[in-house]
């Protein structure tokens, strides 16, 4: 009987060691993986700006096309009426 009980507490302390050491184990993953997850934010957070801020100059520039589109349509209508008169009309002075 007393082997039975020694043999017990052996098995039960290895347990404990085992369960120990899985237990840090498992806290270290714990640790990194919350590191991992807090660089994951910063990097989200500056990705996030980059794209407002390209948004905003992909407006800037939608505009701008826009508005030399706008002037190549006058443009090309006074260089038609041009032809067809034979008088140049007065031209949009070009853009700066």
């Amino acid at each position: 009987m007393f082997r039975a009980i020694v043999v017990f507490l052996i098995l039960a302390a290895i347990a404990g060691v085992g369960m120990w050491w899985w237990n840090g184990q498992q806290q270290a993953m714990r640790e990194r993986q919350d590191h991992q997850i807090g660089d994951l934010q910063t990097q989200l957070a500056k990705l996030r700006a980059d794209n407002d801020r390209l948004k905003s100059e992909l407006n800037k520039v939608e505009e701008e096309e826009n508005r030399l589109a706008t002037e190549n349509r006058e443009l090309t209508k006074a260089l038609e009426q041009a032809k067809v008169t034979g008088k140049v009309a007065t031209l949009p002075y070009p853009p700066k």
